[in-house]
């Protein structure tokens, strides 16, 4: 009778709280509509203190899929190769209810915003619906037409992922070693449940305990596999919980000692010990045994860019989107990701927006006698080559920067180009780690800095030895390897990855004729640096960024580099 009370009670109560979400709450129901007209649900837009936030179900409870930002971009979480969900933005809307993709392209438009349901439909079949959605009680034009807006988008993303990757492989060896885990954070109440609930009395107790806890173990297994594998395909705390583990701990030493100790403590556990504890050596041995053969590789847990993207502050210099005809003085200078983009893989990349563009003030480099910067330059005066001891002290100078209390304008021009490559890696869903890539490609790309010898470059005066400055290469779009290797270090400090400049020996029996960065694994770098860059130096955690070659990432060395005569700045 008591429990009866109580689902009536409770019942009563689920009632009263939808009663309560429906008729006073401001929210949206969201549907994808598949060609052959069924609906797909797809989250609840949700209101609060002006934002406008999209969930896979009823917040608090919801996993956030999507927000509208401050400038009317609807961003949407998806996920990248990495298995990681990233928030990308997809496209906007405007006040006709016409929905944009990312390109400007008008794709869907949406109906009856101002009732409690509208459809979404195609563009080009306006009899073809795409999306709907539906208000509570309240209804909110302004949330009607953000709703749809993810609605139309939400289609775009599903025919992207027609061939898009798999879900991170689950299966039942997989879930081992998140079973062991659960079932040592449950062993007090499972074991005292074994003991009530005891079998197989005829062989003895401990058997029977041992027997008991063995069979939670492999239950905790099965639900587990149940979870992921039938209930859901992108159960994403237990994709990162189990990739967590079986990727992390997934060290082959480490494996074989726990399990060494597991089978020990079984077998001393079994003949000497208390029966009691069998099943936590057993279900270890078990979870780790499934773990050495779950993942071969190397693993690393990688932020989405927006993580720290939001905190990523820029000067007051940073270019603000004027062109040089509202700013006396200032120049822009463009660079086009594109070629970088498609040398990482990116397919479909927009040439006409993934550009840089940043301001120089154009008499800090336009004379060679007369402007700020090239008289700063050190090595002006070495028509003749330097001695490498000048050379290192000569190249000091310039990694402190061409900027002074006053001005900031290359500190805002490097700024910007890891604003915009920011931007890139959450445009394409890129990782992290990748903005590494990026930089070290766009100091390689010969599109955006010819190489060109110091001998050879009318721009500085054919000058025999010359470092630039970043902001001079940034000019003179073109540059040598000690040229390329300021730069590149320079965005690298900024990004706090401790980089060093490397001067090398390229080649057999040659002087030190080439330059590089080097970049510390263990830095506190604003993006974490991952493990699986390789180490030239394992003592230091050295990476070797190779920067005039198109195509290196960090830790690839050419052949022709002598690794044992490196010298760092």
């Amino acid at each position: 009778m008591s429990g009866l009370i109580f689902l009536l009670i409770y019942s009563a109560l689920c009632v009263l709280i939808s009663l309560i979400v429906y008729f006073f709450c401001s929210y949206v129901k969201v549907y994808y509509t598949h060609n052959d007209g069924t609906r797909e649900f797809v989250g609840v837009l949700w209101k609060s203190a002006r934002k406008y936030t999209l969930y896979n179900d009823f917040p608090p409870l919801a996993r956030k899929i999507g927000y509208v930002d401050q400038q009317g971009v609807i961003n949407i979480e998806k996920e990248n190769s990495q298995h990681n969900y990233v928030s990308t933005p997809c496209g906007t809307f405007n006040n006709q209810g016409e929905i944009l993709d990312i390109n400007g392209n008008i794709i869907a438009k949406s109906l009856s915003n101002d009732k409690r349901i509208s459809s979404v439909v195609d563009i080009k079949n306006k009899t073809l619906e795409i999306a709907y959605v539906a208000s509570g009680y309240k209804k909110v034009p302004d949330m009607m037409l953000r709703a749809a807006a993810f609605g139309a988008l939400w289609s775009e993303i599903k025919n992207e992922e027609k061939e898009a990757k798999s879900d991170v492989r689950i299966g039942l060896r997989d879930l081992a070693l998140p079973s062991t885990v659960i079932f040592l954070l449950f062993y007090v109440p499972f074991g005292f449940l074994a003991k009530i609930f005891s079998w197989l009395t005829n062989i003895g107790d401990g058997v029977s305990y041992v027997c008991w806890m063995m069979l939670a173990y492999f239950m905790v297994n099965l639900i587990l596999y149940l979870v992921k594998s039938h209930f859901t395909m992108r159960n994403r705390p237990l994709t990162f919980f189990t990739g967590l583990i079986n990727r992390n701990v997934g060290v082959q030493v480490w494996n074989v000692l726990i399990i060494i100790i597991s089978a020990i403590g079984v077998f001393t556990s079994t003949f000497i010990a208390d029966f009691t504890i069998i099943p936590v050596f057993a279900s270890v041995l078990i979870g780790f045994l499934g773990n050495i053969g779950s993942f071969n590789g190397q693993w690393n847990v990688v932020e989405p860019v927006s993580s720290w993207g939001r905190n990523w502050s820029r000067s007051a210099y940073a270019h603000d989107g004027q062109t040089s005809s509202t700013k006396t003085g200032i120049i822009d200078v463009e660079y086009d990701w594109s070629p970088i983009l498609k040398l990482m893989g990116v397919k479909q990349v927009n040439p006409e927006k993934d550009k840089v563009s940043i301001s120089i003030l154009e008499s800090d480099l336009d004379n060679l006698k007369t402007s700020r910067v090239r008289q700063l330059n050190p090595f002006r005066s070495s028509v003749n080559g330097v001695d490498f001891d000048t050379l290192k002290t000569n190249a000091n100078e310039i990694l402190k920067g061409c900027d002074d209390a006053t001005v900031s304008y290359e500190k805002s021009a490097l700024e910007q180009i890891i604003q915009s490559a920011l931007k890139l890696c959450a445009k394409y869903s890129l990782a992290d780690f990748q903005l590494y890539d990026l930089i070290l490609h766009f100091c390689q790309s010969e599109s955006i800095i010819k190489y060109v010898t110091d001998d050879q470059s009318d721009k500085i005066g054919k000058i025999s030895e010359y470092f630039r400055y970043p902001l001079e290469t940034l000019y003179d779009r073109e540059g040598d390897c000690d040229c390329k290797s300021v730069l590149a270090y320079k965005i690298f400090e900024l990004l706090n990855a401790n980089p060093r400049i490397a001067i090398v020996k390229a080649g057999k029996d040659v002087p030190y004729n080439h330059a590089a960065v080097v970049l510390r694994k263990k830095s506190q770098a604003m993006v974490q640096i991952p493990s699986t860059y390789q180490t030239y130096d394992d003592a230091r955690q050295y990476i070797f960024c190779e920067v005039t070659g198109e195509g290196y990432k960090p830790g690839n060395i050419p052949s022709i580099v002598d690794v044992k005569s490196i010298d760092l700045i």
